[in-house]
């Protein structure tokens, strides 16, 4: 078997997801988690931040989020997040990096 043969597999099952329409499932993310970061990064960003995907990272507790404008950072209760390499604390909408 040729050293690319698993590569082309590999991509010929993301373009028949692309395709499709679909995205890998998120693994490790269960759907509560989910469904507690988009709500608290709704309520938190009044509605102006929508959640489109959160995936799990290689730091336990942090998740990345999707969401139509950018990908960002934040932990399970959704009222951090790293965003543009600034630590925010969306419930108080304060940069937490210049507060420094």
């Amino acid at each position: 078997m040729p050293k690319h043969s698993h590569f082309v597999r590999s991509m010929a099952a993301a373009a028949a997801l692309a395709i499709a329409g679909l995205q890998p499932a998120a693994a490790g993310v269960t759907p509560g988690i989910t469904a507690r970061i988009k709500a608290a990064i709704t309520a938190n960003t009044k509605g102006t931040v929508r959640v489109d995907q959160v995936n799990t990272t290689p730091i336990p507790g942090v998740y990345e989020v999707i969401s139509d404008t950018e990908i960002f950072y934040t932990e399970e209760t959704g009222r951090y997040a790293l965003v543009g390499g600034a630590l925010m604390d969306l419930e108080q909408r304060r940069d937490l990096t210049s507060a420094q």
